[in-house]
């Protein structure tokens, strides 16, 4: 289909999407004039660029490239180019439109990152099947048009696009020879809008008959993969929880399980009659016990800790809020008298201008001016050392919560492992226990089975080595204690380091968003009153050549006068 494309710039080699194309896209595409000069010089490399859309159409693109400086981007349009490979596009993930039509793409692939794509166009290339867009659950306006999709079973993977509202599939081969339309209105019933043509409800009720069987088994079928996810996703948030108390798998017999999952000798001492069994289970009933006992013990300090935390950050909003109303009282009242001090001066110019500069009303003036200057940059510097001291202070009493914070979390944490490491200690006894006896029993039942000469050639080859001598029944079960004693270690020393480094990332966190903040406010505090200052600068600037004459007067008179006292 779109193999025989024309190709619009002949004179442009097929190639890479470069920065210099970008550039001369949106110096093409941006305001013009003035508006568009400052927009170039206030963004000269791409990343700083403000715009939110590019166009890159009829340029011979073969590759798409340099895309990623422009992570801002929420429309790319890269029709009517020659791209064989959608790539390069991860770091676009602001991109609400894109539109790829008219090239020869022959897969839809890496767009995963692309999560609020909402209109996605892949009109006239060459994709053979709908696939890879799970991501893109916003996705609204679907277009494929003109490809090379065959499976009319392609509606069923767009079915679950609960937000798509506009489709076009014309010119694909599995439209042909079947009721394309009707099949894609009953499947896709959130659908408004097929080839751009609205999709009526009676047209959507009549059809449904035809498919009434097969909607019904799938239906079904999406209810029991409905009840599978909700399952699964409740699981997964109730281990997630689990984890942030550090117990997880701790809530049931699934420690019991670990001991034997690598333990092949351990597994075949469960072969010896009943006996072995209700060891087994006994072990199992009592350690269980102290591994649910474990697990109640870190879910309450779970809730100590968030309570905690949830102390420490709201007397962190509050601190910063009584901060941020003391800055802006000072900024209200700098802002006020400095309208003052304005507003003072425009009615000494207002005066000169009217009554023009003379030896009477010179000292005045002059006086007055040089009063309202100093009174300004005055006003500045003692609001900037307000600033700058209430900064200081909350940085101060910033430092001192995280600090608390940090020693009474160290406190709390230090206790749940004293705690954990008695369960812990309580696990190794039964365990022992459990070897204690289950060897006696294996010792007994080899002795039996060595006078009554059994023979276990039908057994697991673990079981029968085992069962050579007592010697042998000693030496698999050291092996399986010592398995597990290392599962048992392993576990603890897991919540150990985890609860650790928890700890320590999270204040780590902590303090280093308070320097950020604290260097974020000291540089907003200089910008304002540089701002201010430069403000204050240009205000006599505003004042055309005649304010500047009465200006140079006085000054003229000023050097005069003090020629004369000289």
């Amino acid at each position: 289909m779109n193999d025989n494309n024309p190709v619009i710039h002949t004179d442009i080699e097929p190639g890479v999407i470069s920065t210099q194309m970008i550039k001369d896209a949106l110096r093409e595409q941006g305001p013009k004039g003035e508006a568009g000069r400052l927009m170039e010089e206030e963004s000269q490399d791409i990343q700083n660029t403000p715009s939110k859309q590019l166009r890159l159409e009829f340029l011979n693109i073969l590759q798409i490239d340099h895309l990623w400086m422009m992570t801002g981007l929420t429309k790319l349009k890269l029709s009517n180019n020659i791209i064989e490979k959608i790539e390069n596009l991860d770091e676009l993930v602001n991109l609400v439109e894109l539109d790829l039509s008219f090239n020869r793409i022959t897969v839809i692939e890496n767009l995963g990152n692309l999560v609020n794509l909402e209109i996605l166009t892949l009109f006239e290339n060459s994709i053979e099947e709908v696939q890879n867009l799970d991501s893109q659950t916003k996705l609204e306006i679907f277009s494929i048009g003109h490809n090379k999709i065959s499976n009319p079973d392609c509606v069923l993977y767009l079915r679950k696009f609960e937000s798509l509202k506009v489709l076009n599939m014309a010119g694909n081969p599995c439209c042909y020879g079947i009721n394309f339309r009707g099949r894609i209105s009953v499947f896709i019933p959130q659908l408004i809008y097929y080839e751009y043509k609205v999709i009526m409800k009676e047209e959507r009720e009549s059809i449904r008959a035809v498919f009434g069987r097969e909607l019904e088994i799938l239906e079904e079928n999406e209810k029991k993969e409905r009840i599978e996810k909700e399952k699964k996703e409740a699981c997964d948030q109730e281990l997630k929880f689990h984890k942030e108390g550090f117990v997880e798998f701790l809530d049931k017999d699934q420690l019991f399980y670990e001991l034997f999952q690598n333990d092949a000798e351990g597994k075949a001492s469960f072969l010896t009659e009943s006996e072995a069994e209700l060891i087994h289970e006994g072990f199992k009933e009592h350690m269980g016990k102290v591994t649910h006992a474990l697990f109640n013990m870190g879910m309450e300090q779970l809730k100590l800790r968030n309570e905690e935390e949830r102390q420490f950050q709201d007397t962190v909003n509050r601190t910063k809020k009584e901060s941020l109303n003391d800055s802006r009282s000072i900024v209200e009242g700098c802002l006020e008298r400095k309208e003052f001090i304005y507003h003072d001066t425009n009615k000494c110019f207002e005066s000169i201008e009217k009554q023009g500069v003379t030896d009477d009303n010179f000292a005045y003036y002059t006086e007055l001016m040089r009063n309202n200057t100093e009174d300004i940059h005055n006003l500045y510097f003692d609001v900037w050392i307000a600033l700058m001291k209430n900064e200081l202070t909350l940085y101060e009493q910033m430092e001192e919560l995280i600090t608390t914070f940090e020693r009474n979390l160290a406190d709390m944490i230090n206790v749940f492992l004293e705690s954990a490491q008695a369960y812990f200690t309580q696990i190794r006894e039964q365990e022992s226990t459990f070897m204690e006896l289950i060897t006696d029993h294996l010792i007994r039942f080899q002795t039996q089975a060595s006078i009554r000469n059994d023979s276990f050639s039908d057994f697991p080859l673990e079981f029968r080595n085992m069962m050579v001598d007592k010697e042998s029944v000693h030496s698999a079960m050291a092996a399986s204690h010592d398995i597990h004693l290392l599962v048992i270690d392993g576990r603890e020393d897991l919540m150990t380091s985890r609860i650790r480094q928890w700890h320590s990332q999270l204040c780590s966190k902590l303090m280093n968003d308070e320097i950020k903040r604290n260097r974020a406010a000291i540089t907003e505090i200089n910008y304002f009153l540089d701002y201010q200052r430069a403000e204050f600068e240009g205000f006599y600037s505003k004042y055309n050549d005649e304010e500047e004459t009465i200006l140079d007067t006085l000054s003229e008179k000023s050097i005069n006068q003090s020629g004369q006292f000289e």
